[in-house]
């Protein structure tokens, strides 16, 4: 079978869902829910350092993100909507996948989401050591901590509003 079989056939599997791309992913996997966040020493995009750990007894929204992600840039308007209200118990910490200091604080202030420090290790999304640690494939990706450091939930579509809520019981 020559290689323009192959893809053609890889192709069909991924359409028709016999595959996913997932499985063809060979990185960590993402960190579960109740798995305990990782503590990293976390740069910060206006220089600094931060931990995880610097803002316990907080529920902490961390968001995945880059300045070139179309998805990301879509995302932004319904993340923001999401975030109003959720009051100062909730921490918004953003990762920045980004190699270019300057594009991740362009697009930070563009899509609302400098509201809270900004991770920027300038490793791009191959490289970014927050990536690796929480085992993020692909891009939007939210992970919902608790104020214990465990991880709550996570996803590329993930309903904040309704975790938060049921996360703080009400």
């Amino acid at each position: 079978m020559n290689h323009r079989s192959c893809a053609a056939l890889l192709c069909l599997a991924l359409q028709s869902g016999c595959v996913a791309v997932d499985d063809l992913v060979h990185e960590a996997p993402s960190l579960a829910p109740q798995a305990t966040a990782p503590d990293l020493q976390l740069p910060l995009l206006d220089g600094g350092q931060m931990s995880l750990m610097d803002l316990n007894g907080r529920y902490v929204v961390l968001k995945f993100w880059a300045s070139y992600c179309g998805a990301c840039a879509r995302s932004a308007p319904e993340f923001q909507r999401e975030l109003e209200g959720a009051g100062p118990k909730v921490a918004l910490v953003s990762v920045s996948l980004d190699e270019l200091r300057n594009a991740a604080q362009k697009a930070a202030k563009d899509w609302g989401l400098d509201d809270g420090p900004i991770i920027f290790f300038g490793k791009g999304y191959d490289e970014d050591p927050a990536k690796k640690a929480f085992g993020v494939r692909s891009i939007p990706e939210t992970f919902l901590i608790d104020p214990t450091g465990q991880i709550v939930a996570h996803g590329r579509q993930l309903d904040l509003s309704a975790h938060l809520r049921a996360a703080s019981g009400s």
